[in-house]
């Protein structure tokens, strides 16, 4: 019932704190839509409604607790907003049909309620996150779910990560590389979202563990809202000498929260630019916000040396704020691997989402009709019905297998029972699946694309083809069964290649300098 009667008692509210006000100010009949002198000092009734929009909200629509006062029921605060709205829009349109909508005044008064209404809401969500983690003792906090094993507070500098990512891949793996190494010497952290191999394997490592609940990787403002009033939270209580977050969400959350809670040393880590996917107008908009943020953080990293160019073409960044670091790995052992000798097995590992495009590589293997390729898909995501349902519709259910989202070790041993790796996407900050394919003696197919081709060199350890291109694609996979040979001696290749250039030491060490280099700053 009270949801019901919420929007009338805002929408009287923007009435009824005008009219105080005016009263107060001036001793004087209400006319505010008539005479525009009423606003020439607007500061008393805008406090007035404030006072007002307060008194009543939480009298009317609060929810009495443990006698210590009134406090909002989120599902309520989103029909706040909405009856603000609707009040400003009938404000706006009396105004216009008073033929006054020009005055500047009305628009001051326009922009002030939505304000009011909006400062409510963050601070509605800031109790409900405060309640519902913090309870009523600051000792304790649910938010912490995990302090690791081994974790031992001490005088060391205090290491924050952040990630928003709800799906195991590349920047997970990364986080927990760089926790791993750094627990020892620093008081680690992690604010992550609930996705169960990262939690699985942050759990193993001394490090204190943040469930952030509402981390989505989608855009969704009411969500990011109540995560970054998490994130504030958590990190009041880290108290962090560096922060480092992963990829764009997180990323601008981390900038943002640096500059309220005074962190100096604020480094993002970005996985790939997603401009390629984005319409013209979005890109700008979205290009000049990385332009701010950039000046609110102390580095920059991104992942690949195509990254670095696309950041310093558009001038996201100033130069000396940015870097790149590629990703590395520990080079796993060679394993006597039992590998088919009936199929010609195919592994593609990824989440099943347009950017992915698992459509072009199974339209590949549609054109292909040996009966002895095989392709299996590892991953989950939005598209993954889709998915299902496009391979039913070329009729491959006996030649193309989805095998869901599994642990890496799983992913690690398919890998190595595979011929061939496939990557078929139209946007890559680096490719970490490529890089461990490689590390394990797989020739791979890659899109020429982001940072692809710094793993890929075309007709040495695999090849590049184009996005999309269904037919240059199946012309690759058919030259690798019908030349076993070039499997072994381009597989060979990719490890000697992934040995050389892209160890897990090369990575940490330059990781560490820019630390340590923060530390000093």
């Amino acid at each position: 019932m009270k949801n019901k009667i919420l929007p009338l008692i805002d929408l009287g509210l923007v009435f009824l704190s005008f009219w105080a006000g005016t009263i107060i100010k001036y001793a004087a009949y209400f006319y505010p839509f008539g005479y525009p002198h009423v606003f020439v000092h607007p500061l008393l009734p805008v406090l007035t409604g404030i006072l007002l929009l307060w008194l009543i909200s939480f009298i009317g629509c609060g929810v009495y607790k443990e006698k210590k006062g009134y406090f909002y029921k989120l599902d309520e605060v989103a029909a706040i907003v909405l009856a603000g709205t609707v009040a400003a829009t009938f404000l706006i349109i009396f105004t216009f049909l008073r033929q006054e909508f020009l005055y500047s005044r009305t628009i001051i008064v326009f922009a002030w309620y939505l304000s009011t209404v909006i400062i409510s809401l963050v601070h509605l969500i800031y109790l409900e996150i405060s309640e519902k983690y913090l309870g009523q003792s600051t000792e304790h906090s649910e938010m912490l779910i995990s302090s690791g094993r081994g974790y031992s507070p001490s005088n060391r500098p205090r290491l924050a990560y952040m990630i928003v990512g709800d799906q195991f891949g590349g920047a997970p793996i990364q986080i927990l590389q760089l926790m791993k190494h750094f627990s020892p010497d620093y008081e680690v952290a992690l604010i992550c979202a609930p996705e169960k191999q990262i939690l699985a394997e942050a759990q193993k490592i001394p490090a204190r563990i943040y469930l952030n609940n509402y981390f989505v990787r989608l855009p969704s403002p009411y969500q990011d809202l109540k995560a970054f009033m998490f994130c504030y939270l958590a990190l009041k209580s880290i108290k962090p000498d560096i922060l480092h977050a992963h990829c764009i969400k997180a990323g601008y959350m981390a900038a943002v929260l640096g500059k309220i809670l005074g962190l100096k040393r604020v480094i993002f880590t970005n996985h790939g630019w997603p401009f390629s996917e984005m319409n013209p107008g979005t890109q700008m908009v979205l290009k000049n916000v990385q332009k701010i943020i950039s000046r609110l953080v102390y580095k920059i990293i991104c992942v690949s040396q195509a990254d670095l160019e696309v950041a310093l073409k558009e001038r996201l960044c100033p130069p000396q704020k940015i870097t790149y670091i590629h990703n590395g790995i520990e080079i796993p052992p060679v394993k006597g691997a039992e590998k088919s000798r009936e199929y010609f097995e195919v592994l593609f590992v990824g989440r099943l989402v347009a950017t992915k495009d698992p459509f072009t590589l199974i339209k590949a293997v549609s054109n292909l009709k040996d009966r002895r390729l095989r392709l299996f898909i590892i991953g989950s995501g939005e598209e993954e019905t889709e998915v299902r349902r496009y391979i039913e519709k070329l009729k491959l259910t006996d030649r193309v297998f989805l095998e869901g989202e599994r642990d890496h070790e799983y992913v690690m041993t398919k890998m190595a029972q595979a011929h061939l790796f496939v990557l078929t996407t139209n946007r890559e900050g680096f490719g970490l699946s490529v890089l461990e394919a490689m590390s394990l003696g797989l020739p791979v197919i890659a899109t020429r694309i982001g940072g692809l081709p710094e793993l890929v060199e075309d007709g040495k350890n695999g090849f590049l083809v184009n996005p999309k291109d269904d037919r240059g694609l199946a012309e690759k996979i058919k030259y690798f069964m019908e030349h076993k040979d070039q499997v072994e001696k381009m597989g060979g290749e990719g490890r000697a290649r992934a040995q050389e250039q892209f160890k897990l030491s090369k990575m940490l060490n330059k990781y560490m300098e820019i630390y340590e280099n923060a530390l000093r700053s």
